[in-house]
């Protein structure tokens, strides 16, 4: 929510969003939105927030009671705005927040301004990516880097798209281990489908079957012991052996009551 915004045409922005996303398979529970309405509002409605978060259940209130309240507040911080004589002591907090220090001698006063302590939101998010550099954060943005994609509802259209346009089925889907293509939603859409599901090593696409992930397994193995033990590498082989030998005794979720030197 961007300060010149008000409650009530943020909520707005909020509720397109998660038609959306509702109308795409989503599931979104009521609390998880007002949570992200009270995470994301700015920095001025901190006390009604931390007063909800303490004497309210975000369970079992409604997003319209929840609303309400913080377009009360609004208004009543509309009219602080308006009245000059209760934003006294606002003026003097920021005027003690910018100021250094001030000394008085024969009538002189010496002061030295510091920077403004209101932070812009660049860098706030600047703070939140470790100190990214401005010009990489502007390229993400412009680039549309960070932006979240719905890949459950493109890929239903894709399905759709593709049954109708060369009537055949899709049957594997092969893709990284990315968490929009492992969420539970997604699992049962492939069940539901009939769909095989296949997916690679992470940030690893040539290494793409169960016998190029086993081999990486063997090889942290292998590591591992080597560097335990404090041997050098010309015991690789050996150290392969002996944890080809252990894996081949180890249950497995494949086999089931065996282990694979039994099946």
């Amino acid at each position: 929510m961007k300060e010149y915004e008000t409650v009530k045409d943020y909520y707005s922005k909020i509720k397109e969003i998660v038609n959306q996303m509702r109308a795409y398979g989503e599931n979104i529970f009521d609390k998880k939105i007002m949570e992200k309405i009270l995470i994301s509002i700015p920095y001025k409605y901190n006390p009604i927030v931390t007063t909800i978060e303490k004497t309210k259940d975000l369970s079992t209130i409604s997003i319209t009671k929840l609303m309400r309240s913080l377009e009360a507040y609004e208004k009543r911080l509309n009219r602080h705005d308006e009245d000059p004589t209760e934003n006294v002591f606002q003026s003097k907090r920021k005027l003690q927040m910018n100021i250094l220090h001030a000394a008085f001698a024969r009538g002189q006063i010496m002061s030295r301004k510091t920077r403004d302590a209101r932070d812009k939101a660049l860098t706030l998010w600047h703070r939140r990516f470790g100190h990214f550099n401005m010009h990489a954060l502007k390229l993400l943005y412009k680039k549309k880097m960070t932006w979240v994609y719905f890949v459950l509802g493109i890929f239903k259209k894709f399905k759709t798209l593709n049954k109708k346009q060369s009537g055949k089925q899709i049957k594997v889907l092969r893709s990284d281990r990315g968490k929009e293509y492992i969420s539970h939603e997604f699992h049962k859409f492939y069940e539901d489908g009939g769909i095989e599901r296949q997916l690679i090593v992470a940030y690893s696409p040539q290494q793409n079957g169960v016998s190029k992930r086993k081999n990486h397994t063997i090889m942290e193995m292998v590591r591992s012991m080597l560097k335990e033990k404090g041997l050098p590498n010309t015991f690789w082989a050996e150290t392969i052996y002996i944890v080809v030998y252990i894996l081949n005794r180890c249950p497995t979720k494949i086999v089931q009551d065996k282990n694979p030197i039994e099946a």
